[in-house]
């Protein structure tokens, strides 16, 4: 769950982030998030189950690192990105790290669990889910206000990047690596 979490509280700062910058930095205009929210939707309508099959027998701890690390991308080239194109260009990175992440985060766990504990894996799921929800939107403003747009945008990627890495101790046989070790 810790090492899902990281990925999780980027995803969600967009709810903040991606609104103040485009708006209150670029100065374009607001329906222009709409679009930049309609591309992330369009996508997972009409790509996420195709994706998903194709991707059906990778391994879950690769599906998770792919994801995060477009995630990451995604966000850390919005430093970068200060016209239309690349702004949609960077929703559609993170987006397919969205459609990758999101199910294999769900996969992962379900597999994990001993079948009696199934709902008790994937409501720790949900808290995850829950906490990053919360901690994204607010984080990102926080630090979009404190330090910047393009530091917090470096942030989001570092912090996408240290998720992936936690998810690379998570053995391939599903036994969670105890940080003890």
């Amino acid at each position: 769950m810790i090492a899902l979490s990281p990925v999780y509280i980027v995803f969600f700062s967009q709810l903040s982030t991606v609104s103040l910058y485009v708006v209150n930095e670029l100065r374009m205009p607001e329906p222009f998030i709409g679009v930049l929210f309609l591309v992330n939707t369009m996508m997972v309508i009409f790509l996420e189950v195709p994706i998903n099959n194709a991707l059906s027998e990778w391994d879950d701890r690769k599906l998770l690192s792919v994801g995060g690390v477009l995630t990451g991308i995604g966000f850390g080239l919005f430093a970068f990105s200060t016209t239309v194109p690349t702004l949609i260009i960077c929703m559609v990175i993170l987006t397919f790290g969205e459609m990758i992440f999101s199910p294999a985060s769900a996969n992962y766990l379900a597999e994990l669990a001993p079948s009696s504990a199934k709902g008790m894996y994937m409501g720790f799921l949900q808290l995850v889910f829950n906490i990053s929800l919360f901690i994204g939107p607010a984080a990102g403003a926080f630090m979009m206000e404190g330090f910047g747009s393009k530091m917090m945008w470096i942030a989001c990627f570092i912090l996408s990047m240290i998720g992936v890495a936690l998810m690379w101790r998570l053995k391939k046989n599903r036994e969670i690596v105890m940080v003890a070790e």
